[in-house]
Formats: C-alpha cells, structure tokens, sequence
C-alpha cells in the first residue's frame, strides 16, 4: 500500500449540541460573557473564565458544581450571580439534553435563578434569570407562575431589555 495515497480513516462528526429552544442562544452568551468578564478586575476572574471555558464546550455536569463552588465561595465578587446564573443555564441546557428528565432539570434552574434573585437583587444577572425563570415556567405549562415572574421582572427591573420582552410575553399570554 503507497502510504502518500492510501486513505485516512474518516474521523466520525460529533454530536450536534442540543437545539432545545430555551438553550438555542448558549455559543452566544457564552462568547458574551467572556467578553464582559475580561473587563472585570478581581482576583477570581481567571477561575470564572476557567469554568466559562468548560461552557463553551457544553460540558455542564461537572461545570455546575464548578458554578456553585465559586459562587459560595466569593459571594461578595461582582461574579457570583454570574455563576448562579450560568448553573441555573447549565440547568437548561441539561434539560434541552435529556427530554425524558427535562422538568427535572428546568425545576432546578427555576431554584437556581430563584437564588439568584434573593442573594443578589442587585445583581446585573437577576434580570435575564427572572426571564429565564419565566420562560421554563412556560415551557412546563405554569402559566400562572409565568405571569407571576413576568410581572415582579416588569415591577423591580422596569429599565430592563428584559422587562420589555416580559411586557410583550404578558401581552402575548392575554390573546
């Protein structure tokens, strides 16, 4: 056999990532969020980088524990509520993953951005985790809880891009 012309094997394609609509914009905000966190100036920020790496690869598993570890053990850096926010995504994503253990899932992202909320009010991540808590109550049929997340988005983050996208949801659920 001439080595020069003879065939490599084929490499086989990995998997697609998953296409569930509530995770459709990861790559996205994972690029985002890295670009943001480069502007960040705490000692902490190379490890949250770190972990936003293991996003990019869609590798939630170990990440959210990863998520969770930084978040309790720097509650008072400006970075925190990201990482809650981005295990509550992971959350998402693992569900969008597994549809046989979606509301599994989605009900732990629910907790995580519910956390979120009540650890950091102030936190620039507590308004896309009260859309994305209100866009998994949808997904799971909880209209009512919908309403509920949409409208405390609307009332304590009026200024938001998302308390105007919640705004045009809540007028979307009337029709």
């Amino acid at each position: 056999v001439d080595v020069a012309t003879a065939a490599a094997p084929p490499v086989p394609e990995p998997p697609p990532p998953p296409t569930g609509k509530l995770s459709a914009d990861w790559d996205e905000a994972i690029a985002a969020e890295r670009a943001a966190v480069a502007n960040v100036d705490v000692p902490e920020r190379s490890d949250f980088d770190d972990i936003l790496g293991t996003l990019a690869q869609r590798d939630c598993g170990p990440a959210v524990s990863r998520l969770n570890a930084f978040a309790a053990a720097h509650k008072s850096s400006p970075l925190a509520d990201d990482a809650l926010y981005w295990a509550g995504r992971c959350y998402i994503l693992m569900g969008d993953s597994t549809p046989q253990r979606s509301s599994d899932f989605y009900n732990q992202a629910i907790a995580k951005f519910y956390d979120l909320g009540t650890s950091y009010p102030k936190g620039e991540k507590t308004p896309p985790a009260l859309w994305q808590q209100g866009q998994l109550f949808l997904e799971m049929g909880d209209e009512p809880d919908a309403r509920i997340v949409f409208s405390r988005l609307i009332r304590d983050y009026p200024g938001s891009v998302e308390a105007g996208e919640a705004r045009q949801k809540l007028a979307d659920l009337q029709q």
